[in-house]
């Protein structure tokens, strides 16, 4: 049905979640996103001293996910998502300057924060950004638990772990940017 509807709609683009593997993935491309929960009570995270942190304007966002996942999803669903979820969400944005280098969001309800979206403009990796934006959100929500989502295939996942972070669940997602492919 979902394949029927992005069709109808002239959508070249798919993704379907849930919370087990799907026994037939159809041709789509599988990821694994494990959700993780910080456990630890040791926050003296490295930071970067010489970042300030915002709200950034919905255009620096767009431009930034489209400079990352553009090839991955497309431009126009790249813009038209951050569209949707701009106001939904809480952004922080970590500049140098007068220049995005990060950015993540999170959402806080019943005691939990959680965060997602975690991304690092490539010039500026291993320079402490990421790690500066969790203590950011943890910092402006101390009392809140601290959750996030990290793909099983990626590096951060690696860095959330040594952070004091554990995986509690996964979540599997599927897709394929031509429908043509799908069977």
């Amino acid at each position: 049905m979902a394949l029927h509807y992005q069709r109808e709609l002239g959508v070249a683009f798919i993704k379907l979640e849930g919370d087990a593997p799907l026994v037939d993935s159809f041709g789509l491309e599988a990821e694994i996103t494990a959700t993780m929960v910080f456990t630890d009570s040791d926050t003296t995270w490295k930071t970067n001293d010489a970042l300030v942190f915002k709200t950034p304007p919905i255009s620096e966002l767009q431009e930034l996910e489209v400079k990352h996942y553009g090839s991955v999803y497309g431009e126009d669903f790249c813009i038209r998502n951050m569209a949707r979820l701009y106001d939904k969400l809480e952004y922080q944005g970590a500049y140098i300057g007068n220049q995005l280098v990060g950015v993540c969001y999170s959402y806080t309800a019943d005691g939990i924060t959680c965060m997602d979206g975690l991304l690092v403009d490539d010039k500026h990796r291993k320079q402490y950004v990421a790690t500066s934006l969790i203590a950011h959100i943890k910092e402006k929500h101390p009392d809140a638990a601290l959750m996030l989502h990290a793909d099983m295939d990626d590096t951060p996942k690696d860095m959330y772990l040594k952070m004091g972070f554990k995986i509690v669940d996964k979540l599997y997602e599927y897709s394929c940017q031509d429908l043509s492919k799908i069977e």
